[in-house]
């Protein structure tokens, strides 16, 4: 993982650069980082959130950003409290995500629905829809200009 520090309007902004989940290596980086917040979370029983499975997910759900991995699980974690579970389960994922925004990703699944989750197949699926609905966009503007 690479940290850009910008000066502009603060000296002090620091950037951080997604994840990567292509090679082993990128993969294991990620759980690394889940694994080091794991250890900052409050509960007696371990979440669990490095399993590869999890991890996917999360992956998924936040396309590596920092940001969006740290607040689903601020989320997550606010639920398992209010509900007083030892640890974050998927259930809590799941109430998480709802409650985070994604304007910048229409056609994004909550992983954590998925009882049979695999990232490439989502991932590609995810896509497919993004381009069908450009391609009818793209055919509805050219309708529009020979009207």
């Amino acid at each position: 993982m690479q940290i850009y520090v910008k000066d502009r309007r603060y000296c002090n902004k620091i950037e951080l650069k997604p994840f990567a989940f292509g090679s082993v290596e990128e993969i294991n980086t990620f759980r690394t980082f889940l694994k080091k917040i794991e250890m900052q979370l409050p509960f007696p029983t371990s979440s669990n959130i490095s399993d590869p499975y999890i991890a996917s997910k999360i992956f998924y759900m936040s396309k590596g950003i920092p940001f969006y991995v740290m607040k689903l699980i601020e989320e997550a974690v606010l639920f398992a409290l209010l509900y007083g579970s030892d640890c974050i389960d998927e259930t809590y994922f799941e109430k998480a995500y709802n409650k985070i925004s994604q304007a910048g990703r229409t056609f994004v699944i909550n992983p954590f629905n998925e009882l049979d989750f695999d990232l490439d197949r989502v991932i590609n699926t995810e896509r497919l829809i993004e381009d069908r609905y450009k391609v009818n966009l793209i055919n509805k503007k050219r309708k529009r200009r020979r009207k």
